[in-house]
């Protein structure tokens, strides 16, 4: 986080700085809030105001940030210059969904913790339809597959009925925790960057119109094969658990070559 000091006058008709404001300011996307992800979806959108961006990321009251010159406006802005590239995030901003007074679904932990593989199967393959059909359909059907009640296993049946009722949330919402996702898969990315090279390779060598299918599908069915029992072992592991061994694996196979 940036920790800063802004100068400002009592009255804003004298020069003379004489009040002092400390700000706190996320240098990282791992440390933005909800209302700061929100925000990021409307700052790439051109839909949010220059003193809006001032007052969610920098904490700076209406009244303060209404009276600021540009020059300060560009360089506290400047510090923000982060948010115009997707970045690795290990976290989800929006921790919790209000569904109804009784119904709250919970975010994933850190790092996917919580996440088993058939859960992250089905979230990875709405968003992937999602980034290429825009459909809203996708978008709640991938924040189904992530949002749960605590505790609450994956369950696929239920997930058509849980996106029908997420499809009614604020979409400014939902595609924040789009984005969202976008950054924790690049972390993934990152940290398995074997497994999601093989699976980008079968992604592209399929001759179906993307969106109709997953790529984690065959990468799943080189691990398991026609195993049933294995099948449903590994989909109830921990996502993790499961891409570490795939990594693993991996790198034998390019040492045993």
């Amino acid at each position: 986080m940036n920790q800063l000091t802004l100068r400002y006058p009592l009255f804003f008709w004298l020069n003379r700085p004489t009040r002092l404001l400390k700000l706190v300011a996320p240098s990282a996307w791992n440390e933005l809030s909800a209302s700061q992800m929100r925000a990021v979806v409307q700052l790439r959108a051109g839909s949010i105001t220059e003193n809006k961006v001032l007052s969610t990321f920098f904490g700076i009251p209406a009244f303060i940030a209404n009276r600021l010159t540009p020059f300060y406006k560009f360089h506290l802005i400047q510090l923000l210059a982060f948010l115009q590239y997707d970045g690795a995030s290990h976290t989800f901003a929006i921790k919790r969904l209000r569904i109804s007074p009784r119904l709250h679904l919970h975010a994933p932990g850190d790092k996917l913790k919580g996440v088993t593989f058939a859960q992250f199967i089905f979230a990875d393959t709405h968003w992937l339809n999602y980034q290429t059909t825009q459909s809203p359909e996708s978008l709640a059907l991938c924040v189904a597959a992530l949002y749960s009640r605590r505790n609450e296993p994956f369950s696929e049946a239920a997930l058509q009925s849980r996106a029908s009722v997420i499809a009614k949330l604020n979409p400014l919402t939902l595609q924040a925790i789009a984005l969202n996702y976008t950054l924790v898969r690049l972390w993934l990315a990152n940290a398995y960057y074997l497994v999601f090279q093989q699976s980008q390779q079968h992604n592209e060598s399929e001759n179906q119109p993307k969106g109709n299918t997953s790529p984690w599908i065959k990468v799943f069915d080189a691990i398991v094969g026609d195993n049933i029992t294995a099948q449903q072992e590994y989909a109830d592991l921990p996502v993790n658990n499961v891409l570490r061994f795939m990594q693993n694996r991996i790198k034998n196979n390019i040492k045993s070559k």
